[in-house]
């Protein structure tokens, strides 16, 4: 083998070695198993109905088949252009690897192996992520997201950007950090490659291999990793989110609201709130109610009211961000008593009002830390769940505004409000970054 080896780098320069023999490995690695996978429809079709992970009405057409093929073939080409262009103008003919006339060691083969597949976990990881934010997903990466029940071939079916720096940069950016031997990059090159047509085959072969990931097909928010650590520690970080959660909210409520002063007569919650679209106070926003969708105000409900008052105020915070005072993400005041709930559509601004900052809902709105109607859940990415505050607090007298800017800000709320507040409660919604 070492002397075969030898023969090829005497033979064929650097440039040659690095793009040809790449070309081969990823006509080998990926193409050839690919079409063994996609054959098994045509050549097996009992054996590999039987094997399908996902039900048959979710697998692609024969036509969803072509389409794959020509996007992949496109992808292939450029990621090839790309590389010989770089090699050629770029790097001016140097090799992006270690070519030597020797063979790696196997230490140091298992070595760069082992770090360049955490390396590449940790691109990946990430970067899957971020093509998952809402700018990027609907802009590029919908399109690999095409196939829910995937094939081999569609682990490359993907808009150019993400070819180039989500799919190939995560594989051949690890061994060259390294300073790896062009061998040590085929053996990664080939088991990524590999690895990534088996994920994406469809089938439960190799003990179920591609579970994970067509499970992330299937629903889209979970199993962003390659090999599944980064994920694994995702789900421990969920765990310790809620035991930090647990421990910490008590210390967290004397950032909330309804811990000033002007509560010392009503410690405790004697509204009723509810959310019918969302559910009982505690539960989780879902992705509409939040940055990471159209950023909806959750629709509340409560009971007509038994004492006599003059109007309600509303106040959203989060309590949870690390930072000294609670980041308010909205104020409503001057809320009719006879209102029994609010919806989505009553935060809109009412713009022929003679009033400023007046709402739909025929309130009025102060000021958050945008300065906007309504900040959305965007709590810090790694930081764990926050929750969210919506307390409504009944007033026995009117907010004198007379004295206040035009955006009322919190603190001159809560001058306000002492001596006026006749009772409040709350509903709770949490939310935590992807």
């Amino acid at each position: 083998m070492e002397q075969f080896w030898s023969d090829i780098v005497t033979t064929y320069s650097p440039l040659q070695i690095e793009f040809l023999g790449t070309l081969l490995v990823q006509i080998l690695s990926f193409w050839v198993p690919s079409a063994c996978y996609i054959s098994l429809d045509y050549c097996f079709p009992s054996f590999s109905q039987r094997h399908k992970l996902q039900s048959a009405y979710k697998q692609p057409t024969q036509r969803d088949l072509y389409e794959c093929l020509r996007v992949v073939l496109q992808n292939q080409l450029l990621t090839s252009a790309v590389h010989f262009v770089l090699l050629l103008l770029v790097q001016q003919g140097k090799p992006s690897y270690r070519v030597t006339s020797f063979l790696p060691s196997l230490p140091e083969l298992t070595r760069d192996i082992i770090l360049s597949l955490l390396l590449r976990e940790a691109l990946f990881y990430y970067g899957h992520r971020l093509l998952h934010s809402r700018y990027l997903y609907s802009r590029i990466h919908k399109q690999h997201h095409k196939f829910t029940a995937p094939i081999a071939l569609a682990a490359q079916y993907a808009h150019p950007f993400e070819q180039l720096f989500a799919n190939a940069l995560p594989i051949s950016a690890p061994p060259q950090l390294l300073g790896s031997h062009i061998v040590t990059f085929w053996v990664f090159l080939a088991y990524e490659l590999a690895n990534t047509a088996t994920v994406h085959s469809g089938y439960d072969f190799l003990g179920g291999k591609a579970r994970m990931h067509d499970a992330h097909h299937e629903r889209f928010n979970l199993n962003y990793g390659s090999i599944g650590l980064l994920d694994w520690m995702r789900y421990f970080q969920y765990a310790l989110g809620y035991l930090t959660l647990i421990v910490g909210a008590n210390s967290r409520h004397n950032k909330l609201f309804t811990s000033h002063p002007a509560f010392a007569d009503h410690p405790f919650p004697t509204i009723p709130i509810e959310c019918p679209e969302l559910g009982r106070s505690g539960t989780y926003l879902d992705k509409d109610h939040t940055s990471e969708g159209v950023g909806l105000i959750p629709a509340l409900t409560w009971p007509s009211p038994a004492d006599d008052f003059d109007e309600y105020l509303l106040i959203s915070e989060d309590p949870d961000a690390p930072i000294p005072e609670s980041v308010i993400h909205g104020i409503y005041y001057r809320i009719p008593r006879e209102k029994t709930g609010v919806q989505n559509p009553d935060f809109r601004v009412l713009n022929n009002s003679p009033e400023k900052y007046m709402l739909r809902g025929g309130f009025k709105y102060g000021q958050n830390r945008h300065g906007t109607v309504y900040v959305p859940p965007s709590p810090f990415f790694g930081h764990g769940p926050h929750r969210y505050f919506f307390e409504l607090i009944a007033l026995n007298n009117s907010l004198e505004t007379e004295a206040m800017n035009d955006l009322v800000t919190l603190d001159e709320v809560q001058r306000a409000i002492q001596g006026k507040v006749a009772g409040w409660g709350e509903w709770v919604g949490v939310f935590e970054s992807p």
